[in-house]
Order: structure tokens, then sequence, then C-alpha cells
């Protein structure tokens, strides 16, 4: 596929033979013969798709420029890697797969092994992009759908100043129900449309319901101006649904709009949507086709909340109202979550991490442990996925609960935490201690005490390796299922679905290939399998059959314990990677498709 590579190294001859094979094959290739000019080239020219790195250069090596270059990206969006060398030392692998490298090339290379890795990689980093892109998009609309609007609005509430608008459309149900979907969905696209056309450049809209949506009017300060956007999205929507349904169709059709102010209403999002969200309904329920900036107290919205029904009930519990930061909770309220997720993690083989942060003000500090636990629970609250779960224990402990994260993860992400604390204001006045430790599940349980957390099947006729590579890995904490035959491992998958599978080319009736053929020909898209092969055969024309055929990898033995480690574990994280974007992008699709249907049975009662 066609993309934009930087191959780096000092001998002009590879250089040129790179760009040359890489350009036969519709990629476009930037050639420089140094880490320094690499990186001053960038600041100048931009982001690649892809560099090709070699590790000996007579400046800087290639170690040395990666590392400057994930600096120089501060964190954000990485440039991925393969580094090229003409050694045979597993120890320079090793290495440049522990600093990030996707992939490491020997010299000389084979043109179609070069070309063949470079398209696998630039396809996977398109197909992740795509999904990213995609994720945050609402398909019927093109508005931020309802996750990525949610975020980026807290966002906007916690830092910029503006009106948060909540626009619902008036008795569109009745346009799906006379009309039929097709006319609904036309009905939405205009006015998503019309949105677009009337807010401004820095504005940021996006869907949340089947005919709600959100608006952030940046910098906006008065109710005038409110009014003004208001008349020109209400006008434009009349005059564009009338050419759709006809001018005899009396469909009450409308736009009302409730908003409340930030930071003047305070900055806490779920709360400033509230007050959006009650000003709507204000506006339904005096006859709609309006608009209301929420002037309401903390009094007023507490009279609002009062005997409400099973749908306003529903509202207020459904996740448009809930933060996309870690949840933070009292002693009880945690303590029922903490025992639900042990029951969930044991029932459906999950793991979760716990760590417990102590903060101690230093002597010459001028803020006590409690309000500086109040500083870093807040940081640590914005910083952690939305599904973490984190309470405070007395005035100077904070205990989190974090699902789904592994021995290779936990490290960075407390090393993270203590980062951003070490950045802040009060960073230096207090120290921060941690213990870290797996959540227990199955305690008395022997059979569950392995707590693995990736399967592996592992195949191969030679008894001596399987067993090798069921010892390295097992004790890695990766469980693993071994085979000596490619039937074996197709009647297993009738069952089992491994994270990976390490399948040997050489094996007697059906070897590696064949078995990688019959295991695509059976497998489904949403049920495929990373393969990598191993081999002791050196010869090129094995590595391009490999991948062919679609491997991600192809190690040779003997098997070093570390090299073999860090290729399962750089392979499983890309592929559970991709799948999350994948998942993710069909779970808002889904939702996409849901909003109409949402809007037929679920409405605010008399709106």
């Amino acid at each position: 596929m066609p993309g934009w590579i930087i191959a780096v190294d000092d001998d002009m001859t590879n250089l040129k033979t790179a760009g040359h094979v890489l350009r036969e094959n519709g990629m476009y290739v930037s050639i420089v013969t140094s880490g320094h000019v690499l990186l001053e080239y960038l600041n100048a020219n931009g982001t690649p798709d892809l560099i090709l790195l070699d590790i000996k250069t007579s400046d800087m090596n290639g170690f040395e420029t990666l590392k400057k270059l994930r600096e120089l990206e501060g964190g954000k969006s990485e440039i991925p890697v393969v580094f090229l060398t003409a050694d045979e030392d597993e120890e320079s692998e090793t290495r440049a797969l522990q600093l990030g490298a996707v992939d490491y090339i020997r010299k000389p290379f084979e043109p179609e092994v070069l070309v063949s890795r470079v398209k696998r990689i630039l396809d996977m980093q398109d197909r992740m992009h795509r999904y990213e892109r995609d994720a945050q998009i609402d398909s019927l609309t093109g508005c931020l759908n309802k996750s990525a609007a949610e975020t980026k609005m807290e966002e906007l509430c916690r830092e910029d100043t503006g009106f948060l608008c909540m626009l619902d459309l008036d008795s569109f149900k009745l346009v799906n129900d006379l009309c039929g979907h097709d006319t609904g969905d036309r009905i939405l696209r205009l006015f998503a449309r019309n949105l677009r056309k009337n807010i401004r450049s820095d504005d940021v809209c996006g869907r949340i319901g089947g005919d709600e949506f959100l608006v952030f009017a940046r910098n906006m300060k008065t109710e005038d101006e409110l009014r003004s956007l208001y008349g020109r999205i209400s006008d434009d929507f009349t005059a564009g649904y009338t050419e759709i349904l006809g001018s005899r169709m009396e469909i009450p059709l409308g736009v009302s709009l409730g908003a409340a102010a930030v930071p003047h209403q305070g900055r806490d999002y779920s709360t400033i949507f509230r007050l959006a969200d009650q000003a709507l309904a204000s506006v339904k329920k005096n006859g709609k086709h309006s608009w209301l900036l929420s002037g309401s107290s903390a009094s007023d919205i507490e009279e609002q909340t009062r005997g409400m029904d099973l749908e306003s009930m529903t509202t207020v519990l459904e996740e448009r109202n809930i933060s996309h930061n870690a949840m933070w909770m009292g002693r009880d309220a945690f303590i029922s979550i903490y025992r639900y997720m042990v029951r969930y993690m044991e029932r459906y083989h999950g793991m979760a991490y716990r760590v417990l942060f102590t903060i101690k003000a230093n002597d010459e500090s001028h803020l006590d442990s409690r309000t500086i636990q109040i500083q870093f629970r807040q940081l640590v609250q914005h910083s952690l996925r939305n599904s973490d779960v984190m309470m405070e224990v007395g005035d100077d402990q904070l205990f989190l609960l974090l699902p789904e994260a592994h021995d290779y993860d936990i490290e960075r992400v407390v090393s993270r935490l203590l980062k951003q604390w070490k950045e802040t204001e009060s960073g230096n006045l207090a120290i921060i201690s941690y213990e870290t430790g797996r959540v227990h599940l199955n305690r008395n349980d022997p059979a569950e005490a392995a707590d693995f957390d990736c399967h592996i099947a592992v195949v191969d006729d030679d008894e001596v390796d399987l067993k090798k590579a069921e010892s390295i890995l097992s004790k890695e904490r990766i469980q693993v299922s071994a085979m000596k035959s490619g039937e074996a491992l197709l009647e297993y998958l009738e069952s089992s679905k491994p994270d990976l599978i390490l399948l040997d080319i050489h094996m007697p009736k059906m070897d590696g290939f064949e078995t990688m053929r019959r295991l695509k020909a059976r497998m489904r898209p949403d049920r495929d399998i990373p393969v990598i092969f191993f081999t002791d055969d050196d010869n090129r024309e094995t590595e391009i059959e490999a991948l062919r055929l679609g491997a991600m990898e192809l190690i040779r033995k003997p098997l070093v314990a570390e090299l073999l480690t860090l290729r399962v574990r750089h392979t499983i994280d890309l592929v559970r990677l991709q799948w999350n974007l994948y998942a993710e992008v069909n779970k808002r699709t889904r939702e996409s498709e849901n909003l109409s249907q949402h809007t037929c049975f679920q409405h605010r009662s008399g709106f």
C-alpha cells in the first residue's frame, strides 16, 4: 500500500537499494544519512508513515536515535520504526524490541522480504488509524459520536469558556412513525449539515442520541449570541425539512435548545450537562421550538429531580451523565464494586491490578497531606481509564483497582502518573510511595492459581523444542497449550481460541505452511488468530513464504528466551490494540444504528 517512508543509513548503497525497491512498489521514500539529519528533517517536514533505521550509523547509533525521536514526539503518536542491521547479534534484536521497534530486518535484505514486512506494518498502521478515526465519528451524521463527543465536551468544560448546548428535534418520532426511517435519516443528516454550517469553525458538535446533539460554543458569552445561534439553526432546519417532507406535511418538526454557561456554572461536565439538559426539558414542557440558558441553582435542581418516573431516572443514570475519567467513590461503594469485579474476573478469566499510593507531605511543605492527596487524586482520576476505580483511604492514601492491567503494564502506568505529578506545582511538596499487586482470584482453587494473562498454542513435532518453548513462556505467566501436529491444532481450535499460535514449519504429514493455509480457510474474520512461525531453516524463501501466508513474525531456532518472550508480547499487544480499536468501531456503529430505534422507544414523556 502507498506510504511515506524515511530510510536512514550512512551506507549509500543500502539507501539507494532500499529506496529503489520500495519506490518500485508504489511507496514514497526519503533517504537521509544520519540520526541527526533525521531529527532535523522531521522537524522541518512532518511525520512519515514509517522509519527504516540502521543501527550502526557514524554520528549516532540507531538506538540513541530512537530514544531522541521518542523524546521529540513527547509521548504523542509514535512513528513506527524498523531497525536494519547486518549483525546476527540476538542481543541487538532484543534491545531493539525492548525500545519499541516494530520490526528488525537483517542486511543484506531480500527485496521481497523487505517489501512484505513494510507493507504488513503500513497496512496494520492504516487499519488502526482508520479504526481510531471511525471510532470517533457518527456514521449517519458525520458529527462526533456519543463517546467522542462526551470526551471532548468534558475537556472543553475543564479548560475552555463558552456555552454547552443540548439540542433536540421536536416531534422527530412522528417522522419515523409516519414516513419511515429512511426519511428520518435524511432529516438527521440535514440537521447535522445545518448545525455544522451555523456553528463556528472552532466550535464542537456531536450526536449523543437518536435526535439529540451537543454543541460547545467556544468563547460565547451573551444570551444575544445564543439567541442568534439558535435562530440560524432553527430557520435553516425549517427551510430544509419542508423540502424533504413537502409543504402539506403537518408534522410539527422544530428544534429545542438548552444551554449552560462554562465556567460561570462550573467546570464539571456532568453538572454542566445536567443543567443544559434541564433547561432543554423546560423548553420541551413549555411549547418546544425555543431555547433557554440555564440559571438553575442547586436547590432548583433538587426540586426538579423529585418524583422521577422510570425514563427520567434512566436519563440520569445513562452513560452520557457519567464522566470518562476513572471512577472515584466512597469506601462502601468501592467495596461492592471490588467484590463484583473479583467475581466477574473469576467467572470470565479476567485479571486486574491493585495499587496503593501513600502521600507524605515534606517538612517544608505549606500544604498538609490531605490537601496534597486531593490534588494527586484529581490528577490520577483524569489520567486513568474510565473503567478504573479509586477510593481514598484516610487522609494520606489512595487505593486503585485497574481491570485488565497486566504485569508489563503496571510499572509503566504508575511511572507515568508519578512523572505527571512531578511536573505539577505541588510535585515537590510530598513523597509519594506505592505498592502494587494482582487482585487475588480463586485463592482456594489450586487449578486456577497460575493466573495467566494470555494463552498461546505451541505446535512442534520436536518434543525438546516444544518443552523448551513451554518452559520459557510459562515462566512469564503465559498459558501454553502444547501440540505435536497441525492436525492436533486444528482439532483444538474447534473449541478453544488462544491469543497467539507458535507454529513450527517442518513437521511430518502436514507442515506449518499447509496448517496455516487450512487455518486461514476455516477461520472467520472475527476469529482470526495471529501466527508466528519458528524454524531452524535459514532459507530466505522460507521467510518470504511465511510472510506471504500472513504470519506476523518468523523466529529462528534455537529459541532464545528473552527474544521469544519479547516477540510474543509485542505481537499480542499489537493485535489486541488493533482488535480493541476494531471492536470500538463496531460498538460505535451499532450505537449509531440503534439511535433511531432508541428514539422510537425511549423519549421524554410529552415531548
